[in-house]
């Protein structure tokens, strides 16, 4: 639903909902953060309904800050409210 790409410290999602629901698909990425520190405040992502992978946040080497963030993920043969490939979220 929303894509971050290299966010620096200046990037910030504040009272942000972002949903991937739906029938199909290999992949729904709530948020997909690919790079840079990012800050995330009162933040709702959900994916559900791919076959194979839902990731409410999908973190690809970025350290984002998280702060009141609520992540949902379902359905498929991989769910994962928040799926780490590198970086370090605090």
């Amino acid at each position: 639903a929303i894509y971050i790409g290299s966010g620096n410290s200046n990037t910030r999602l504040f009272n942000v909902k972002a949903l991937a629901n739906g029938a199909g698909g290999d992949r729904h990425d709530g948020l997909f953060l690919n790079g840079g520190s990012a800050t995330l405040e009162h933040v709702y992502a959900q994916a559900s309904g791919a076959g194979v992978g839902n990731w409410g946040i999908f973190n690809s080497a970025s350290s984002p800050t998280l702060d009141s963030v609520t992540l949902m993920a379902s359905g498929g043969s991989s769910a994962n409210a928040l799926r780490l490939n590198g970086g370090s979220p605090i």
